[in-house]
């Protein structure tokens, strides 16, 4: 229990000491549908820290259907961490892209001066969890 919240904790530092800033992607292709989420738990934040009253840790599972492509967006004020299950996806900050595998974790778009998007160029689904910070009343 004691390393999980360290593990949520240094996952919440890791997604607020990004840096802050925004602008949009340029050439993003259309996003595709068919992403499958399901919500895993959830916990207000507010009883644990003050200052995030208001605000919830969210942990989620995604079934990514193969040729996904994500619609582009910021994390600006809710800060995301990712781990791959199974297979792997590509995230792209602006026009770069890098290629996650099973058991990888990362910050998603910790570069916040840019927006991002989820890729499975894959032909066979992919599953990621993530975990990120956000508002309560989403």
């Amino acid at each position: 229990m004691q390393n999980r919240t360290v593990l949520v904790l240094m996952s919440i530092t890791a997604g607020l000491s990004a840096s802050l800033g925004y602008v949009l992607a340029q050439d993003a292709p259309e996003p595709t549908g068919g992403l499958a989420s399901e919500a895993l738990a959830a916990e207000g934040l507010g009883p644990h820290f003050e200052c995030l009253e208001g605000m919830e840790l969210l942990m989620t599972r995604h079934e990514i259907p193969p040729n996904f492509v994500g619609g582009t967006h910021s994390h600006l004020g809710r800060p995301e961490v990712f781990y791959v299950l199974d297979g792997s996806v590509l995230e792209y900050q602006g026009d770069e892209a890098v290629e996650y595998h099973a058991d990888d974790g990362f910050v998603s778009n910790a570069d916040l001066t840019r927006e991002h998007r989820i890729e499975n160029p894959n032909d066979t689904s992919v599953t990621v969890m993530d975990v990120q910070i956000i508002a309560a009343d989403r």
